[in-house]
C-alpha cells in the first residue's frame, strides 16, 4: 500500500470546488492513477483532514491510500486540481503486534439498513455500538472514542437526481489490536460505507 499526503492551497478556487463535492473528490483523485478498470487501479481510499482550529493555516491535507502509485503532478490531474506539496510512503503495517495499543482517526458515513434503505445513525451511543462492532470483526477492540459530528456531505454528479447525501462522522480514539492478520485486512479494505468518497479511511499511530 501507498499513503499520499497532498497539501492543497485553500484560497485556491480549484480547491473550493474539490471540497464542495465527495463525488468530485472522487473522480478528480482517480486522475492520479493509470487510465484502465479498477481491478487494475485496485483500492483507493482518501480523507480530507479537518482543519485545526485558532489558526491561520492556508491550506488542507488531503491522505490518499491506494495499492497502485499515483502521479500527482499529471497533466490531466492538474487541470482539476493545484497541489502544492505531494509526499508519499509505502505502507505495509509490519510492526503491528497483538495487544498493541494505537491511535486512530476515522472519518465515516455510518448508517444502519432498514427497509431495504440505509438510514443515517447520528446518536452517539449508536455510533460508538458501530464503530465497537466493526473494529471487533477487524480484530481490533475500540478502548476510547471522541464522536465529531462533521454535517451534512452533498456529492452529485452533473444531470444526475437525486443527489447523494452523507453524514459525515470523526471518530478519534484509542483501540487495541486483537488480531493482526484481521486488522490488516481492516486497515487495507476501510469501515462503513461510502468508502469511494471520503469515508472509511482508518488511520492509526503509536500511543
Amino acid at each position: 500500500m501507498i499513503l499520499s499526503q497532498l497539501h492543497l492551497p485553500l484560497t485556491n478556487k480549484r480547491t473550493m470546488t474539490f471540497l464542495a463535492n465527495p463525488d468530485w473528490q472522487h473522480r478528480t483523485l482517480l486522475l492520479a492513477f493509470p487510465s484502465g478498470s479498477v481491478e487494475e487501479i485496485g483500492t483507493v481510499r482518501f480523507r480530507v483532514e479537518p482543519l485545526p482550529r485558532d489558526t491561520d493555516q492556508d491550506t488542507v491535507t488531503v491522505l490518499v491510500q491506494s495499492e497502485a502509485q499515483p502521479d500527482w503532478v499529471s497533466e490531466r490531474l492538474a487541470e482539476r486540481l493545484n497541489i502544492l506539496e505531494s509526499k508519499q510512503s509505502s505502507i505495509t503495517w509490519e510492526g503491528l503486534r497483538s495487544g498493541q495499543m494505537l491511535r486512530f482517526r476515522l472519518r465515516a458515513n455510518p448508517t444502519v439498513k432498514r427497509n431495504g434503505k440505509r438510514w443515517p445513525i447520528v446518536k452517539d451511543e449508536e455510533l460508538s455500538a458501530w464503530l465497537t462492532r466493526k473494529l471487533e470483526t477487524g480484530g481490533s477492540s475500540l478502548l476510547d472514542v471522541t464522536i465529531i459530528p462533521e454535517g451534512k456531505l452533498v456529492g452529485k454528479r452533473r444531470g444526475e437526481s437525486p443527489a447523494k447525501t452523507f453524514h459525515s462522522i470523526r471518530f478519534e480514539g484509542s483501540l487495541q489490536v486483537n488480531d493482526v492478520s484481521q486488522f490488516k485486512e481492516l486497515l487495507a479494505c476501510g469501515i462503513g460505507s461510502a468508502k469511494g468518497f471520503g469515508f472509511g479511511l482508518l488511520s492509526v499511530a503509536p500511543i
